[in-house]
């Protein structure tokens, strides 16, 4: 969360659900509301979630509180980079060599 606050260069932020002092939805709402204060900083950070949980209604209330994607674990390494090129309209000629990178490897959690 400090990162978030101090940070203007921050580009999009992944976080899991569960971490021990709050969990990503939390993030979310803090990084939302200290972010309005500072008009430096980009109002529209956008966040993915990842979680091991199945619960729908999970996924369902992250993505209508701004969350541009939400992924079980496993990760999919190919879906995350598109998520991330969308959320941050990355023109997708853009990035090949970090896709085929990630298409021969796995992504740890």
């Amino acid at each position: 969360l400090r990162l978030i606050e101090t940070d203007s260069k921050i580009a999009a932020v992944i976080t899991d659900l569960m971490m021990p002092e709050m969990t990503g939805l939390e993030l979310h709402e803090h990084a939302k509301e200290l972010r309005k204060k500072m008009p430096n900083m980009n109002h529209d950070l956008p966040f993915i979630l990842i979680t091991a949980t199945n619960q729908e209604d999970l996924v369902e209330n992250a993505l209508k509180s701004g969350f541009k994607g939400v992924f079980k674990k496993p990760l999919n390494g190919v879906k995350l980079i598109e998520t991330l090129k969308t959320a941050l309209n990355i023109d997708k000629s853009n990035l090949t060599g970090i896709d085929s990178r990630l298409a021969t490897s796995s992504i740890q959690t």
